[in-house]
């Protein structure tokens, strides 16, 4: 798997994607999952999901690289 730095990154990158580049201000405030808002509760979401993880990570590095690779689909159930 991925190191706890890649992650962050990976996150990180993702967020400021939506929020920047998909004109979606404010996604992180108002993410909630399990009973948590915010950039916690997205954090865990994508701990408890780890195939979303992996492609969110995956997505991050071809990006980084220069790959113009596509974002994953966030689960229906969120």
């Amino acid at each position: 798997m991925f190191n706890i730095t890649t992650e962050r990154n990976a996150i990180e990158y993702y967020l400021d994607y939506l929020e920047n580049t998909k004109g979606l201000k404010g996604f992180t405030d108002n993410f909630q999952y399990d009973g948590l808002k915010g950039l916690h509760a997205f954090d865990i979401f994508c701990t408890d999901n780890p195939e979303f993880m992996v492609e969110l990570c995956c997505t991050y590095l071809d990006r980084v690289n220069g790959i113009l690779a596509k974002f994953p689909n966030m689960p229906e159930s969120v």
